[in-house]
């Protein structure tokens, strides 16, 4: 079974040049979702936004979509950021690199799907969606029934007769048989 989640990472440390490139990219999208079809925007970014948005609110600032064959996420462990994102952009042939600070740490055996870059506040925001494939086993414990994760220990968790699973991925219920 396939797995997917969402890691929202604060795009930081930016200089003055992929800043300007960026608003540049965000406000052309937003232009270009409100009728005006003459403006610079990377071609991609232009099929995400016929495809997924089809009413727009005047008063809405729309994030923009990047497909995951065209987002590139690298742990390159620098004084800066621990991980880089590279986003795609008219003008810059190959995108622009910029360091990210996840909430939370993106393994490598992952698979980085489409993702979405936000801007709030004059800041960006990167939420990275992930996917991974996991396996299901059946489990009876205590008169239990539970469908977890392999590899995953199931534990009394002394609160009100549940059960709860330790290590990294973790329960959500079970079925009195």
């Amino acid at each position: 079974m396939n797995i997917k989640k969402t890691i929202k990472a604060g795009v930081v440390h930016l200089t003055n040049i992929k800043n300007e490139l960026l608003n540049r990219e965000y406000d052309a999208l937003q232009a270009y979702l409100r009728g005006d079809s003459n403006v610079v925007l990377y071609s991609a970014n232009k099929q995400q936004a016929k495809r997924l948005y089809k009413k727009i609110k005047p008063e809405k600032e729309y994030p923009l979509s990047i497909r995951k064959d065209l987002i590139r996420v690298e742990k390159k462990d620098t004084k800066i950021a621990k991980y880089w994102a590279r986003i795609p952009v008219a003008g810059r042939r190959g995108g622009v690199w910029v360091a990210i600070k996840p909430h939370e740490d993106i393994h490598e055996d992952v698979e980085i799907c489409e993702s979405k870059l936000i801007r709030r506040d004059g800041e960006f925001f990167l939420h990275i969606t992930i996917e991974k494939e996991i396996h299901f086993e059946r489990k009876e414990k205590k008169g239990f029934l539970f469908y977890a994760p392999s590899g995953l220990i199931l534990e009394d968790s002394h609160h009100r007769g549940r059960y709860r699973g330790s290590g990294p991925d973790r329960i959500c219920g079970a079925i009195r048989v």
